[in-house]
């Protein structure tokens, strides 16, 4: 594929047309969530284009898309995926396939963009899938979309809902993918999270004493007859491998 153009989306988004071969991201950015919560509504209003099949029957995107933009002086692969259901809701072979493909974005992605619906307040998928996007030790965005049909008391609720300890840290934002509303906020947020993964946040003197003591309050068992000891601990910048 060769060069193509680079369009400017306002905001300082930039999405690339022809994506060229090889082209390295200098972050990926899966937009994930519960089925008809707006995920691709939410990638075409980035990206200001009808990229992405859109439809009110839920699980029409069924295979993960991805779509390289270019953010200021970095590039980000946006990752869009079918919506996340409870296993027991899957029932053939195709949803399971968009399942699997819809996981495998979590674990190859830097960033989860986690889209919820504003209208109908978080459901257990919703936690479930948060709970998911923490295992995987990505860093996390909380959108909560359709906010401009969400009715009055519910956005005086979901305004001032945080989540729970796991993913304390996570920005939260409040979008509309319908009308554009902060959409252009969301990658800047994205950048932001990615940037605090790969910085250094913590010495690793003082990492080794807070995990020493923690070690030391819940020793892991023994190997055979030996005691396992802690000598050091040291922070690795970056996403889990």
């Amino acid at each position: 594929v060769g060069g193509g153009d680079v369009a400017p989306l306002g905001g300082g988004v930039r999405v690339s047309r022809a994506v060229p071969v090889g082209l390295h991201a200098s972050f990926s950015a899966a937009i994930v969530g519960r089925q008809n919560v707006g995920k691709s509504s939410l990638l075409n209003a980035l990206l200001r284009e009808e990229r992405v099949l859109i439809s009110d029957e839920p699980g029409t995107t069924r295979d993960a898309v991805d779509t390289l933009v270019r953010l200021g002086a970095e590039s980000v692969r946006l990752i869009d995926t079918a919506g996340l259901r409870h296993r027991r809701k899957v029932h053939s072979a195709v949803d399971a396939y968009a399942m699997a493909r819809s996981v495998d974005a979590i674990e190859r992605c830097d960033v989860a963009l986690v889209v919820l619906d504003a209208t109908q307040g978080l459901a257990q998928d919703d936690q479930r899938i948060i709970d998911r996007v923490m295992r995987a030790g990505r860093g996390l965005v909380l959108l909560w979309n359709k906010w401009d049909v969400a009715p009055r008391e519910r956005q005086r609720v979901m305004g001032q809902w945080r989540p729970g300890p796991s993913a304390a840290a996570a920005p939260v934002v409040v979008v509309s993918a319908k009308t554009g509303y902060q959409v252009r906020t969301v990658l800047p947020a994205a950048r932001e999270v990615w940037r605090r993964m790969m910085a250094a946040a913590v010495g690793g003197t003082t990492l080794t004493s807070v995990i020493q003591s923690a070690w030391q309050a819940h020793p892991p068992p023994r190997v055979g007859r030996r005691l396992l000891r802690l000598r050091e601990v040291q922070w690795l910048p970056g996403r889990p491998l």
